[in-house]
């Protein structure tokens, strides 16, 4: 079912009973852009730098197009049956006066995919239903509410107030006594002409039109057609300016029922920022008021792609991949029928002219997620999946376990399933929930980012490097020259300033070292004096690439753990002094050292509370501690910049165009030979931030996850 804005209201209840009446709910979007090249992904992006790129994203782009499914189990028929919306989305407000006037990104490529795939962007424009979010609605009533003021502050003086009166009784002698059908009156000063029009809109609306004029403004009568139009265009305006998309919006929240997405952490960060509200900095903060809004999200593509079984059965996790293995055995004879309502008849199943319109898409999406979740609710459990780092805990409710280490439901009925076992266990059970609230992070290391809990690490990989304070000096050719005896090595750049080196063969990565590498045995041999002085002159090796740090991957994993501890803690530090600076401006309150009454102080009208003085011997200032920390220090005396807000930025992926198939690759570095060209290239590519540090000579590899810790590359 199509909704625009044009018959928005008509169709609201039709909407509201729809997700009333709904199990869970399928979502979908079209937006004019996935991200700027600077912001593309990166494979080493942690949670917290891949949402700072999609959080960018969220800010540049919008949703264009929203889809919209509706899940109903019926008991009677065992099927469930299905409701889609497609909306139409765009920033465009009938009240030109409000200053809401939305600009946003497109990318070329996302605008000529959409078009490709048949999508009406006259249609987006003329009937795209506007939007504000909370945080805008306040900037915007703020304005209002500032403006207004400014008008009662700056009173019209008497000249004004009565040159506008004598216009208004010229304009009632003209209407009473004049046949002419127009009037020109002079406005001297920019302040006369807008009081005129803001009394003849109270006086003279649907009468007589005006329009402005240099230094005059034109008033005309209306004939009865004109003034029929008008009323038609006022009504329709009207209906306009009271619509906004965030109300659907609000009924998905008000309603708290599970919503289901493909790949949907994007959508999920544009859908907040563009109709709720502002996305905070911080993923934590996110995570927090995402869950808040909305007590489960389900990401098919996170499920399709951690469980095991389904690995096998479903080699590429796409939402048209998903579909065609989804409607074979044994999904097809183990899951109830899925059928559209027959009051939308916008689309039929497996039609693919339908693809990539959101409405469709999110039907095929809650499709394949029922498909899903009935198969794993069936299957043969396995103590531990492909991703059992991800999983601290699992469930044994109900289940035997056998010799192979499987596990098998022992009171799951295999035949058909009635509503209130169905659906209970679908939202219910373990083996099923443990996927909810995580959205998968694409093409990353760290598989998702988790709503309710912890993010999942990756597993160790013994044969990566972090390589870190790499002077501007030093270039490719210098990195192969220096880690030339470690084999077939690459050399993944983040930034300018640190890259991955990835050593392929196991008998040397122990062999690689770690630490300061001036400090090496390793740099020595490239300074005068040692074997390799000469061929270390021939490639540009210079004293200050003894500065570059190179640290192993399991201890840069330790470092963003304790990052995220330091995080926590710094917050709730933060949140304790707040509580007792809120404390001490209630009150202040005093005890006698000699008298251990309570009493209340009075300064003035203020009535203090009492409160205990802690003696010299008194243990009581026990929380308060003094933080120490390692140190860092940015190269050129620059300010510190270990900032728990800065992140990391990670090799470069290019990042797919909408509507291609996105498979997850199970490889670990997704690398490829450079040719000899590119290995003598200066440089690989860079991104445009370049942060600098200095380590001290004195501090060791345990000394640099300390400090690292705290240290975010931006």
């Amino acid at each position: 079912m199509e909704i625009l804005k044009k018959n928005f209201h008509e169709l609201l209840p039709t909407i509201q009973e729809a997700i009333k009446d709904a199990d869970f709910i399928a979502l979908d979007t079209e937006l004019t852009g996935l991200n700027e090249h600077i912001e593309r992904i990166k494979s080493f992006d942690d949670p917290q730098s891949r949402y700072t790129k999609v959080r960018t994203a969220a800010n540049k782009f919008l949703i264009i197009q929203f889809g919209l499914c509706t899940f109903t189990y019926s008991e009677e028929k065992n099927i469930f049956i299905a409701r889609p919306f497609n909306f139409y989305i765009f920033p465009a407000n009938a009240d030109k006066r409000d200053q809401n006037d939305i600009c946003f990104m497109c990318s070329g490529s996302s605008l000529h995919f959409l078009m490709n795939c048949g999508f009406d962007f006259n249609k987006l424009i003329s009937q795209g239903i506007p939007f504000i979010n909370n945080t805008d609605e306040v900037k915007l009533s703020q304005r209002k509410a500032d403006l207004a003021q400014r008008q009662i502050d700056n009173p019209p003086d008497d000249d004004t107030k009565s040159y506008v009166e004598k216009v208004m009784e010229n304009l009632e002698t003209w209407l009473k006594n004049s046949d002419n059908n127009k009037l020109t009156v002079d406005t001297p000063t920019i302040r006369q002409k807008r009081l005129i029009f803001q009394e003849f809109r109270a006086r003279y609306k649907g009468v007589l039109s005006a329009e402005s004029k240099p230094k005059s403004i034109l008033f005309e009568r209306l004939t009865d057609a004109q003034k029929e139009k008008k009323i038609k265009i006022e009504v329709e305006e009207a209906l306009a300016a009271s619509l906004n998309f965030r109300t659907i919006i609000e009924l998905l929240i008000e309603s708290k029922k599970p919503l289901v997405g493909h790949n949907c952490f994007l959508d999920i960060c544009q859908l907040v920022q563009q109709f709720w509200m502002e996305l905070p900095e911080k993923l934590r903060e996110w995570k927090k008021l995402v869950h808040g809004l909305f007590n489960t999200i389900i990401d098919t593509k996170h499920i399709a792609a951690t469980n095991r079984k389904l690995q096998t059965l479903i080699p590429k996790n796409g939402v048209q991949d998903i579909l065609q293995i989804v409607q074979t055995e044994p999904f097809e004879s183990l899951s109830p029928k899925i059928e559209l309502d027959p009051r939308f008849t916008r689309y039929t199943f497996n039609d693919e002219s339908q693809n990539h319109e959101a409405g469709y898409d999110a039907f095929i999406t809650g499709y394949n997620f029922i498909r899903l979740a009935v198969f794993i609710l069936h299957e043969k459990e396995e103590k531990v999946d492909v991703y059992d780092y991800l999983f601290n805990e699992y469930s044994t409710e109900n289940t035997n376990e056998n010799n192979d280490g499987e596990s098998f439901e022992t009171d799951f009925p295999v035949d058909h399933l009635n509503e209130k076992t169905l659906v209970k266990r679908i939202f219910t059970l373990d083996k099923l929930t443990r996927f909810y609230n995580k959205l998968h992070l694409l093409r990353s290391d760290f598989k998702f980012a988790c709503l309710d809990g912890e993010d999942g690490y990756p597993p160790t990989k013994p044969n990566g490097f972090l390589v870190s304070n790499i002077p501007p000096s030093c270039n490719q050719v210098s990195l192969y020259t220096l880690f030339g005896d470690f084999g077939n090595i690459f050399f993944q750049w983040i930034d300018d300033t640190h890259c991955w080196l990835i050593v392929k063969d196991d008998k040397k990565v122990n062999k690689v070292p770690k630490g300061k590498l001036g400090q090496t045995k390793l740099f020595s041999l490239f300074l005068e004096g040692g074997e390799k002085y000469q061929l270390g002159q021939e490639k540009g090796i210079t004293k200050e690439m003894g500065e570059i740090f190179i640290q192993s991957w399991s201890n840069w994993i330790k470092a963003l753990q304790d990052a995220e501890v330091e995080d926590e803690k710094d917050e709730k530090d933060e949140k304790d002094e707040k509580d007792i600076c809120e404390n001490q401006c209630h009150g202040v309150t005093l005890m006698d050292e000699d008298n251990q009454d309570n009493k209340n102080i009075h300064v003035g009208e203020i009535e203090f509370e009492p409160f205990s003085i802690p003696r010299d011997d008194n243990t009581s200032w026990e929380h308060i501690t003094e933080n120490t920390s390692d140190n860092w220090t940015a190269r050129d005396n620059a300010d510190t910049w270990a900032n728990e807000e800065d992140i990391w930025t990670k090799k470069e992926i290019n990042w797919p165009n909408e509507g291609d198939d996105i498979e997850d690759k199970q490889d670990n570095w997704d690398i490829t030979l450079l040719s000899d060209s590119e290995t003598l290239s200066m440089r690989a590519k860079r991104t445009l931030s370049t942060p600098q540090l200095v380590i001290k000579e004195e501090e060791s590899d345990s000394e640099m996850n300390g400090a690292f810790k705290k240290t975010r590359i931006e």
